[in-house]
């Protein structure tokens, strides 16, 4: 079983061709895509019918500048220059905001700043422990992942299946970030548990790594079975990592490792077989648990 085929649901996105980067101001004139442009009418269709049934009145449209400000705040962190403005300006006034978009989507500065975003969500902001993690180069990497347009359910399965060393293999230090956390030296499977769940499903289970759910606040299951959250959830997505370790080699699987954990009112610990809370048919078939 493999547990990245959990975030493969959320991976059918960006399947073009790599993006070409411009390194000046001009702008391509590539044509939009026609489903596209459907699809944004029946958005705008969709806004108006609502609106209309409120009665309610839409604010006057923005003006271009302000339109490419702010999407260029949104999508690198920074505003326009003074040469972008006026390559802007140029341009017929019904192509701006689209050439503007095809442009900042094209620039370095807007995977780079996207980069960090995302890492802020996988490997958070600490330096992390000393030598085995290098979050510069993780984010370095991941910058390069979405200028190629790399699906994301294979750059999520890159992360959570990794083998080798944080410097080689940049996607490694998604799990080396965990290290010491649990005094062992190794990476921490309860943290990582907690981090998949916030990062790829957009859920936090936290609470159950110490007891069941019993405000009703987490509800796991399928659709046809919905139920509560219990602490076993969460301690069996840490059981995917419990064979991951790390060596002089890096980041390597050793299937006779095995996850165990004490749980709330029970005597010892017990072996904790590797399983998810919900849609187990999303699970691949693969040697590793991972």
């Amino acid at each position: 079983m493999c547990l990245c085929g959990m975030v493969a649901v959320a991976g059918s996105l960006l399947d073009q061709g790599p993006l070409q980067h411009s390194t000046s101001v001009v702008i391509s004139s590539q044509p939009q895509l026609p489903n596209f442009q459907e699809t944004v009418a029946q958005v705008d269709e969709a806004f108006s019918s609502d609106w209309s049934h409120a009665n309610l009145q839409p604010a006057n449209r923005a003006s271009d500048l302000l339109i490419a400000r702010r999407l260029s705040l949104a999508l690198t962190g920074s505003i326009p220059s003074f040469e972008e403005i006026r390559t802007l300006q140029r341009l017929p006034k019904e192509r701006r905001i689209t050439d503007w978009v095809d442009r900042l989507l094209s620039d370095r500065r807007y995977t780079d700043y996207l980069a960090e975003r995302l890492a802020r969500a996988y490997v958070g902001t600490e330096e992390g422990p000393f030598l085995v993690y290098r979050r510069r180069r993780f984010v370095k990497w991941l910058s390069s992942q979405l200028a190629d347009n790399r699906p994301y359910d294979q750059l999520v399965r890159d992360l959570i299946t990794v083998e080798g060393l944080w410097t080689d293999s940049p996607a490694a230090n998604f799990l080396t970030v965990t290290i010491d956390q649990n005094g062992d030296k190794q990476p921490d499977e309860t943290r990582l548990a907690g981090r998949i769940t916030r990062a790829f499903l957009g859920i936090r289970i936290d609470c159950l790594q110490c007891h069941d759910d019993k405000l009703d606040q987490i509800v796991l299951g399928d659709f046809t079975h919905q139920r509560t959250g219990l602490q076993s959830d969460f301690h069996q997505l840490a059981a995917y990592f419990g064979s991951v370790q790390n060596s002089l080699t890096g980041i390597q699987d050793k299937p006779a490792q095995r996850y165990h954990f004490k749980y709330l009112d029970e005597e010892q610990e017990k072996l904790v077989e590797p399983a998810v809370p919900f849609y187990p048919q999303l699970l691949s078939q693969q040697e590793s648990r991972r």
